[in-house]
């Protein structure tokens, strides 16, 4: 189970530095002044939503982000950024290439692969993503 939490960073005099949202496990705790704890020797994976427009360095097709958008929703690319969800704090920045679509009850699950690293990752298929291509991706399970 996890929440919504807004989270602030904030300056030495109580500016606001940063704002974001993240989906924090229900396992963690909240403090007063905005800042998640986790018990000890749990591991976390916090996710920090980020609307960011961009366009594909595969297929350049502009795609407008929502703050869940991590690939193009016509060539189904995607880019190693992140670390942890929306973090971008990857240093790898390859491209990462389809290699398979799994069906889930709730959607479909696009594994990408890094054309520079290697990493793989699973992400949610989105609603305006391009069915031909999710199509074509499922076609390389059975290969």
């Amino acid at each position: 189970m996890a929440e919504l939490v807004d989270a602030l960073d904030l300056g030495s005099s109580g500016e606001i530095l940063q704002s974001s949202t993240l989906c924090v496990p229900t396992t963690l705790r909240v403090c007063d002044a905005g800042r998640v704890t986790a018990p000890h020797n749990t591991m976390t994976r916090l996710f920090t939503r980020k609307i960011e427009n961009f366009i594909c360095a595969h297929c350049n097709a502009r795609v407008c982000g929502n703050g869940y958008t991590n690939h193009c929703p016509e060539c189904l690319y995607s880019k190693d950024v992140d670390v942890n969800p929306g973090d971008r704090a990857a240093v790898c920045h390859g491209l990462m290439r389809p290699i398979s679509v799994t069906s889930k009850k709730d959607g479909y699950v696009i594994l990408h692969k890094c054309e520079k690293c290697g990493k793989e990752r699973n992400n949610k298929s989105a609603d305006n993503d391009n069915f031909d291509a999710i199509l074509k991706a499922t076609r390389h399970n059975f290969t």
